[in-house]
């Protein structure tokens, strides 16, 4: 049986990237020097989706001419989501339908197909049999309100590294994860900024992020929160600054960068709080060494501790930061941040007036 390779989710930007490298795995560069090599253009304007399916299918059964072997590639064809709509009785005798069954009678000896294409549900007679008789590639979106962002993100970027032949320390990854946008397209432009930088150095380090990586407004989050954790007045102004310069060039007057900044405050000292409460609970001393969350017997002795479900180098940064700021002190932080949450959310103040006001409360000394 032939080859058969499918790429999709929702992805764009991931989809089209890998696509391109199996083809030219598949078939060497240039790809115009391949003369087994068929490309069926999904996301023509010239042709209808049906029209394109129907060209697609007949280029699978014709067999090759004056080469051995045909690859066909059904490039970035962006009407899935549409020729798969209703269910398979309903889309009897319509060419998706007639795709997919070329496929399950089994790819022909001498034929190689390659499919991208975004929102091809894993429900669909389509994708399951992709998935059962050749090699799929599922990417999905990375967003915000994951529960797994970080780590997914950690490890997409992990990867990256090692593909370019580089290394990167724990602080360093923690940077990028909280600094670039989660947009694969974006994020994986500001790495080849950094890895263009680095030339033939082969470690990453946090300054050489911090140097290089736009200011992108995740960026400033992360920013902020450091700056506001070391109680400094003018470093934190300076990026309610910059926020404001960006916002220049903002249609609308929306706040969404503003809450940003906020909410990244938010999580930082809650964070810090929960720290405090969980190193009384499970008498966790103040004075650890770096090496304290690794121990394994600490580690089955408070399974409840989050503390050591983190990397042992977050959790021991975690303790140090918590340790800079009194219960007390926290709590008045915090309390500070909700209120001019609540102002800036009911236009109570102007936004870049209340951050600056926020920022002059809870960093000034006492």
């Amino acid at each position: 049986m032939g080859k058969l390779y499918l790429i999709t989710g929702d992805d764009d930007f991931a989809i089209k990237t890998k696509a391109k490298d199996v083809v030219e795995k598949i078939c060497g560069t240039p790809l115009d020097n391949n003369q087994e090599l068929e490309i069926i253009k999904g996301d023509s304007d010239e042709r209808t989706p049906n029209e394109i399916l129907v060209s697609l299918v007949g280029t699978l059964k014709t067999p090759p001419f004056l080469n051995p072997q045909k690859i066909v590639w059904l490039r970035h064809f962006i009407y899935f989501d549409k020729v798969l709509t209703g269910t398979a009785t309903s889309r009897k005798g319509k060419p998706i339908e007639g795709l997919t069954e070329f496929i399950k009678d089994g790819i022909p000896d001498d034929v190689t197909l390659i499919i991208d294409g975004v929102k091809i549900k894993k429900n669909t007679a389509l994708y399951k049999a992709c998935d059962k008789l050749g090699t799929v590639y599922l990417f999905e979106e990375i967003k915000l309100g994951d529960k797994a962002y970080a780590q997914k993100l950690s490890t997409f970027l992990k990867e990256l590294i090692a593909k370019n032949n580089k290394t990167i320390d724990y602080q360093a990854i923690t940077y990028l994860v909280n600094a670039l946008p989660s947009d694969r397209g974006r994020l994986v432009c500001e790495m080849e900024k950094l890895f263009c930088f680095l030339g033939n150095e082969n470690s990453i380090t946090i300054n050489n992020c911090k140097e290089i990586i736009s200011i992108t407004p995740e960026a400033l989050g992360y920013s902020f929160q450091e700056a506001l954790l070391e109680q400094n007045t003018q470093k934190s102004l300076n990026i309610i600054n910059t926020l404001m310069e960006q916002k220049r060039n903002e249609k609308g007057a929306s706040t969404a960068s503003e809450l940003s900044l906020i909410a990244s405050a938010i999580n930082k000292f809650q964070g810090l709080i929960d720290t405090k409460m969980e190193m009384n609970e499970f008498d966790i001393p103040s004075n650890i060494g770096s090496n304290y969350f690794q121990n394994k017997e600490l580690k089955l002795r408070f399974p409840k501790c989050s503390l050591f479900s983190k990397h042992p180098f977050a959790a021991y940064m975690q303790v140090q930061n918590a340790k800079k700021f009194t219960a007390s002190k926290l709590s008045r932080i915090l309390t500070e941040i909700l209120k001019m949450n609540q102002l800036i959310v009911s236009g109570q103040i102007n936004s870049r007036i209340g951050l600056e006001q926020m920022v002059i409360k809870i960093t000034k000394k006492g």
